[in-house]
């Protein structure tokens, strides 16, 4: 029943993300619309009649999609934070996942949690995703594989994360805090 529940929240967590990937392409379209238009002007009465016309309704057009496809999440002030100690590897690798997407791998420039000198990690091995005061753990289809609690995590699933979870990425384990 909660593991449901957080799923349903992860699902809205990523239509939300959607949504704002819309409308950043559709601003795009918007501005190449104006630029055409603006080229194609030849200071003539009739583009500019053109002009004023397809304006008021792209615009209009542009607010009614903003309306019915942008719905602004609620904002909770008090995020979690989830804590990532190594239990086999020394010197300790610590994660402090303040975010609400956190790559952990071996590429430096892709993610946020960087494990070096371990080729048994992928460059993205694993993703952490923060929706609202929950945690999920999805593998990034990694080589060597991800595990929660000795139980392998299908590069399909979502799972959600708890206090005192051990995750494994490869051989190298976590405690979760």
């Amino acid at each position: 029943m909660e593991q449901e529940d957080l799923r349903e929240k992860y699902i809205s967590y990523i239509k939300n993300k959607t949504r704002k990937k819309f409308l950043i392409l559709f601003s795009i379209y918007q501005l190449m619309f104006f630029i055409t238009v603006i080229l194609s002007l030849n200071f003539q009465l009739i583009n500019i009649v053109y002009l004023i016309y397809c304006l008021d309704v792209d615009i209009i057009v542009s607010i009614f999609t903003y309306v019915l496809i942008y719905k602004k999440p609620k904002k909770n002030k008090n995020k979690d934070i989830l804590m990532m100690f190594s239990l086999n590897v020394y010197p300790e690798i610590q994660f402090l996942i303040d975010k609400d997407d956190f790559l952990i791998g071996r590429k430096i420039d892709s993610v946020n949690g960087y494990i070096e000198n371990q080729d048994v990690i992928s460059k993205i091995h694993a993703r952490i995703i923060r929706v609202g005061n929950n945690f999920f753990i999805k593998d990034e289809e990694s080589l060597n594989g991800t595990y929660l609690n000795d139980k392998k995590i299908n590069e399909d699933d979502v799972t959600p994360l708890k206090i005192g979870d051990i995750v494994k990425l490869a051989n190298i384990e976590f405690k979760i805090k």
